[in-house]
């Protein structure tokens, strides 16, 4: 069953104020992203969406996240090396992951890199939004 196309924001700055945590989403499913924007906007975040984790890179090189939720398989660069790049170029940057491949030894390597979270999909929004909060208390 193909995606329905959804018309999905770059950036929700509507109402938001500069001092607002800032969320990158990363996730090759747009109804994915989509969502997620629209929890965290809800929840008042500031979120910005990346289709690849190339698109990833170029919002991390112009701005700064307080967390960054990825899709662990995304074509091309994977959802590790995008973690680590983020954590690189922004060492205050949280990251959560997401995915439905997980296995033990996937949810290691995210132990050992420092990932807040490491789930399973299908998400749940109120679940997400909850860690989101968590990581920024």
């Amino acid at each position: 069953m193909k995606t329905p196309e959804l018309s999905v924001p770059k950036t929700v700055t509507d109402g938001l104020t500069p001092e607002q945590y800032r969320v990158l989403i990363v996730d090759d499913e747009r109804l994915v992203r989509w969502s997620l924007m629209k929890a965290l906007q809800k929840a008042n975040y500031l979120g910005t969406v990346a289709g690849t984790a190339e698109e990833a890179l170029v919002q991390l090189r112009a701005s700064t996240f307080d967390v960054m939720i990825t899709d662990m398989r995304l074509p091309g660069i994977d959802g590790f090396a995008l973690a680590a790049k983020a954590q690189e170029s922004n060492p205050t940057c949280r990251v959560v992951m997401m995915t439905a491949f997980g296995d033990e030894a996937s949810k290691e390597r995210a132990k050992q890199m420092g990932i807040a979270y490491f789930i399973d999909k299908p998400i749940n929004l109120a679940d997400m939004v909850w860690m989101v909060q968590r990581i920024l208390k």
